[in-house]
């Protein structure tokens, strides 16, 4: 009905420019309108050109006249369309060009929101005794406060504290549990010393190996526990449904205790296989508890995901969970704890700018010191008034600046050829995820085995040359007491 009122109408506005045309067609067609002619054609038009009634009638009825509401001038929101306030002001536009610099008025007030958050990192060493400095490099590259290691190794003899003490860079602590009766598994943890972690009892369990942390950041209390399974077998009498059963007395136990949970490690189940039934029962035991499994991808050479980390989503714990770099015959996996941390260690420091010296004023202050025209007679005191002058000159030129910075782990046997052979690692490593060959994969391996025999043999040289300089002083000092 609207359609046809609607060509009605047309129809009649049609007319109307009709009786327009002829009126405009009387006036002789020139090159151009002079003014005079212009104000005839518009006093020859008829005034009462205007629509029948009963057509604007029938506009107003279907609301054919009606302008659609638009959103411009109004704030844009899903909820709600508040309209802009229009404020034209001449005193504030003055005052506004007359004012210098930035407009203070004009600035919101931005919520700070804390970005603090711990990094956090799960390695499958096997065997940290001869990665050690490899885990180490990659610990303090990466800059991680918490790292999860699984298949450490070691055992409760005390020859191992040397690979301990390996393991361990300045500023970071180290605790793990052993496996006892058999080699290979064990379990540890290494953490900032600046971080507030709290070791608590070990939870035996026969298919699997842990260690229980308590990690306090602030006001957020997590609990972090690192997990190895042991692979079932027939020479361990270990089944897979041992592991099941374990693992759910475990999270009925943590469940129900204070704190947000944490658990990470390498679980030896196909994550990758949804299809297979230990990865379909595991998948529903931590669905009945709200626990989510944050790794996607390979984290095993061969192809599979075994390295968890698991925490409540509801929590909102866990960011940017990735895939790192192959360290054995597994990845490294880095994810981000969104709580916040200590600041690092400072240290106050003291230097002078002697680049900005101006060479040719401090020659002439020392050539108008007492040092050229009241020279000291005596030998001491010629040293005296020559360290008192100059140091005065020297607070006058480039005076003492005291400044805060954050202590960094010292690798001091760093070299150039280990920052070259780093980066050659880098990109093959970055061609191998690319590529997923087998060729390229060995080339990666060639240069991660290269970098990790430069760092041993750069390591070995610096400690090395550090005992030759403590050998030559106390054979200096002893030939110096035998003359005496």
């Amino acid at each position: 009905m609207k359609v046809a009122v609607l060509y009605w109408c047309l129809f009649h506005v049609l007319i109307c420019f009709a009786e327009v045309t002829v009126h405009l067609l009387t006036v002789p067609i020139g090159m151009a309108y002079s003014r005079e002619q212009l104000m005839s054609i518009r006093d020859s038009l008829p005034s009462n050109i205007r629509l029948p009634p009963a057509t604007l009638s029938q506009i107003r009825k279907y609301d054919l006249n009606e302008i659609p509401a638009t959103t411009r001038g109004t704030r844009g929101g899903r909820n709600a369309q508040r309209p802009i306030n229009v404020v034209n002001s001449f005193d504030n536009r003055v005052k506004a060009e007359a004012q210098q610099g930035p407009n203070l008025h004009n600035l919101v007030n931005v919520k700070q929101v804390s970005s603090s958050y711990i990094k956090a990192g799960l390695i499958n060493c096997r065997s940290v005794k001869n990665k050690s400095d490899l885990i180490v490099d990659h610990i303090l590259d990466s800059d991680l406060d918490v790292i999860a290691l699984t298949e450490t190794w070691l055992t409760s003899d005390e020859n191992d504290n040397i690979a301990i003490g390996n393991l361990t860079p300045p500023g970071y602590k180290f605790h793990h549990v052993p496996r006892t009766g058999r080699k290979g598994g064990g379990v540890g943890i290494l953490f900032r010393d600046t971080l507030a972690v709290t070791v608590k009892p070990t939870v035996n369990a026969s298919s699997y190996e842990s260690i229980e942390v308590s990690i306090t950041a602030i006001s957020v209390k997590i609990k972090m526990i690192v997990l190895y399974r042991i692979p079932p077998s027939s020479t361990n009498g270990i089944k897979k449904q041992n592991f099941l059963k374990d693992f759910a007395d475990l999270l009925e136990k943590t469940s129900i205790e204070p704190g947000k949970i944490l658990i990470v490690g390498d679980f030896n189940i196909h994550w990758d296989k949804k299809t297979c039934p230990e990865t379909k029962q595991f998948s529903n035991m931590l669905n009945s508890y709200n626990l989510h499994q944050y790794v996607d991808g390979a984290t095993h050479v061969i192809g599979h995901t075994l390295d968890f980390v698991i925490a409540r989503p509801a929590e909102d714990l866990i960011q940017n969970c990735k895939i790192d770099s192959l360290l054995s015959d597994h990845h490294a996996v880095h994810f981000h704890m969104q709580c916040s941390k200590p600041h690092p260690p400072r240290k106050l420091i003291t230097y002078r700018k002697t680049k900005d010296i101006d060479t040719e004023a401090f020659k002439n202050d020392i050539l108008n010191s007492d040092l050229y025209n009241a020279p000291a007679s005596s030998l001491e005191d010629k040293v005296k008034q020559y360290d008192s002058v100059l140091k005065s000159l020297l607070d006058k030129h480039a005076p003492e600046i005291s400044k805060k910075i954050a202590q960094k782990e010292p690798r001091p046997w760093m070299s150039d050829r280990i920052k070259s052979a780093k980066r050659k690692r880098r990109q093959a490593e970055r061609r191998w995820r690319r590529t997923k060959l087998t060729v390229h994969r060995q080339a990666y391996q060639a240069e991660r085995d290269n970098v990790n025999d430069l760092i041993n043999k750069e390591k070995s040289k610096y400690y090395n040359d550090k005992l030759i300089i403590v050998r030559v002083i106390k054979r200096n000092f002893l030939e110096l007491s035998m003359t005496y």
